[in-house]
């Protein structure tokens, strides 16, 4: 017998002698690694964490404690749904300071930012701490049915806004809205125009039980032509947002509602994504359509589903200039808003700088300077999900 085969002979006999011990023993690691992560204290669910949101709503009069009773749970992902803006720039233009300043404060409570905006803009800012910068072209082309439908949009749109090319692009901006929804797999989210400060942290808000989303709905009759339901801070679900896009493209191809927004473009100008989100909430919910006396015979497209608008500024959500009250106290180290007015001061979670009132959001960064320059700091590199 030759070295060789001497050796390969030993091996053999030493190896069959070892596995079982090493057997034994992987077993044994396993096993204690189990007893180990079972004896860790559970994390605390957001149940036990988050804060409860009652609703006032006018189609839930019930108790506290019963509306209390039907809360949904937050929505799947684990820190709830990301905050979103979007923010196309023209020209290599740099962000708007206010959009900075509304940004950071959402991240200051913990929220995921992601902003939709041009490629140039996304790529200029690819890596920074404070957000997420998408490339919104490259997203909505990733999903072919949004895509579609964006383009028989743009051939089939009015414009009758107050600004144009402006007005066609707020209500383009929910088209991007639902390609991320889609393209990320989520549920829901949470999405605020760029002057709106969001003072909470999405993953505390629970959604009642009876609604499907959230969007303002200020007070309102159909005869007034008013026609607002703002979703410049809303709530939204995938499925909704589909179908609230499937529904404008059938408003737009319909003479019969043609008539209807030419009408409402002559007593009440101008028609906006307001207006289209007000005639798709009653639409598809008879209880608001009842709520605002929206004539029975109007000949609006039905969704496929029916879906339940809630009104969030119920929940101390703003709708528009909450820092002109009286009684509106911030707390510049927490980022926290009150409405001190109250009996019982009330928790006001968002802040609508619209319209001039923009330049007031620097009062979001005027205690944290430092830390508002590590946010805008577009070299240090953040953990993307």
């Amino acid at each position: 017998m030759n070295l060789r085969a001497i050796h390969l002979g030993m091996w053999k006999k030493r190896s069959k002698s070892i596995m079982p011990q090493v057997t034994v023993g992987l077993v044994a690691a396993f096993l204690l690694f189990n007893i180990f992560e079972n004896a860790q204290p559970p994390p605390k669910s957001q149940a036990q964490e988050g804060t409860l949101v009652e609703s006032n709503s006018s189609w839930d009069q019930n108790t506290v404690q019963g509306r209390a009773n039907r809360m949904k749970e937050p929505p799947a992902t684990q820190d709830g749904p990301p905050h979103l803006m979007v923010h196309r720039m023209t020209a290599g233009r740099p962000p708007d300071t206010y959009m900075w300043q509304t940004a950071f404060a959402s991240d200051f409570h913990g929220n995921r930012v992601v902003i939709l905006t041009d490629a140039t803009t996304a790529f200029q800012h690819a890596g920074s701490p404070g957000a997420e910068f998408v490339d919104m072209d490259a997203l909505v082309e990733r999903q072919a049915e949004v895509f579609e439908m964006l383009r028989t949009f743009r051939q089939s749109y009015k414009p009758w806004g107050l600004k144009e090319p402006w007005e066609r692009e707020n209500i383009e901006r929910f088209f991007y809205i639902a390609a991320f929804a889609l393209d990320r797999h989520l549920q829901r989210v949470f999405y605020t125009d760029t002057d709106v400060a969001l003072l909470t942290r999405v993953s505390d808000l629970k959604l009642p039980k009876s609604c499907d989303y959230l969007v303002s709905i200020p007070k309102q009759t159909f005869e007034s032509y008013f026609w607002v339901v703002w979703a410049g801070t809303a709530l939204l679900d995938q499925q909704v947002l589909m179908q609230f896009l499937r529904f404008v493209l059938r408003i737009y191809s319909s003479p019969q509602v043609m008539a209807l927004l030419t009408t409402k473009e002559r007593i009440a100008p101008y028609v906006c994504d307001m207006s289209l989100w007000f005639l798709f909430a009653i639409s598809a919910d008879p209880g608001l359509a009842s709520l605002v006396s929206s004539p029975a015979s109007l000949p609006l497209p039905k969704p496929a589903n029916r879906s339940r608008a809630c009104d969030l500024v119920a929940l101390g959500f703003d709708h528009m200039h909450a820092h002109t009250r009286k009684g509106f106290v911030l707390d510049r180290d927490t980022l926290t808003a009150w409405d001190s007015e109250q009996k019982e001061r009330k928790r006001i979670k968002s802040v609508h700088f619209q319209g001039s009132a923009k330049g007031f959001a620097s009062v979001l960064v005027e205690a944290k300077p430092t830390q508002f320059h590590a946010f805008r700091s577009v070299l240090a590199k953040r953990q993307r999900f």
